[in-house]
């Protein structure tokens, strides 16, 4: 996704918030604990996401 927007960018980002505001429509890890979607509901549906894992649906994203 920054790869679009910037080269330079994408080099420099490490991780990623995302919210799927109308839930995920498919999980890459179906059947394995995600203690970060377990969490989700303290902090309004964000999850701490690995910038190199594919997105799984219509999402939210914040780039750091």
């Amino acid at each position: 996704m920054a790869k679009i927007i910037s080269k330079q960018l994408a080099e420099k980002i490490v991780v990623a918030k995302v919210k799927y505001p109308e839930g995920r429509i498919a999980t890459l890890d179906e059947g394995l604990m995600n203690p970060e979607e377990e969490k989700a509901g303290a902090n309004d549906g964000w999850m701490v996401w690995d910038a190199t894992r594919p997105l799984e649906g219509n999402c939210e994203l914040k780039l750091f």
